[in-house]
């Protein structure tokens, strides 16, 4: 129920009955300068496109899915909608979604499974968090949908084995001892990444499915992992004026007014 009450059925278009959301699969290098940069509605006219209901054919036999797009292309719609979808059983037959908007997740200290948890559901209790944390962790996530929402707006939490190591050593410890367990694990200091990033890299829960939304340039170093891209393209010319028309009461003098004040303000336009 939590994540049904997530999208407000109130909405217009009705997001029960209207794939309102244009998307587009991104299939080489060369596809995704085109689209990212290109108009959406030529990438629409062209036919590169992907539709909302076969997207999740077979997703779930993959391990990172990556969703990009512009600000404001609704790419937190997207995700609200795809938690929505799979607690009303219509789609993804996983048994658990986690949908982790990584904005909340960035004021937790930790970053383990079960801080995770608590955000994706934030009514569970503690004994709830702590059994479903050992159940995925004994499974390597098999079944779980890890669904981080925003990545670039997430500070990523590195950790930093000397320093912990430090803290950890009894007081007076010489010096000499120290500079080796800095020497030792100098060579690691790289590599002790953020658990959000384990899990996204394939390193922890390994079974798990992946998906990540993010604006285009806070995910490079990311592309490499995912089986599959797709962008997020907003809403077209056509969707824009209708909802306008809607919205106005068919008043076709205020809506043209209000698209032409839109065209002159691009960032407003794509949001």
């Amino acid at each position: 129920m939590y994540y049904i009450r997530l999208v407000d059925d109130r909405a217009w278009p009705p997001v029960k009955v209207t794939n309102f959301i244009n998307l587009a699969l991104i299939k080489d290098r060369c596809g995704w300068r085109k689209t990212i940069r290109g108009a959406a509605d030529k990438t629409v006219s062209e036919g590169d496109t992907a539709s909302y209901s076969t997207m999740f054919n077979d997703i779930e036999a993959e391990r990172f899915i990556l969703f990009e797009g512009r600000p404001g292309s609704g790419k937190t719609t997207l995700m609200n909608k795809i938690s929505r979808d799979w607690a009303c059983r219509e789609i993804l037959t996983s048994y658990l979604l986690l949908h982790i908007p990584l904005r909340r997740l960035n004021i937790k200290g930790d970053r383990n499974i079960q801080t995770i948890l608590q955000v994706a559901y934030p009514g569970l209790s503690e004994i709830d968090l702590e059994q479903l944390a050992v159940y995925i962790e004994q499974n390597q996530g098999e079944g779980v949908i890890f669904a981080f929402d925003g990545l670039d707006e997430y500070a990523p939490h590195f950790y930093d084995p000397i320093t912990k190591l430090k803290e950890e050593l009894p007081y007076g410890t010489k010096k000499p001892l120290r500079r080796q367990l800095t020497d030792f694990f100098a060579s690691s200091k790289k590599q002790a990444i953020d658990d959000v990033f384990q899990i996204v890299y394939g390193k922890s829960f390994t079974k798990a499915l992946v998906i990540v939304t993010s604006r285009p340039s806070a995910c490079t170093q990311f592309r490499e992992y995912a089986k599959k891209r797709i962008e997020v393209l907003g809403f077209l010319k056509a969707q824009i004026t209708e909802y306008l028309l809607h919205y106005f009461n068919k008043d076709e003098h205020k809506a043209k007014q209000l698209s032409l004040h839109l065209e002159q303000h691009p960032n407003l336009l794509n949001m």
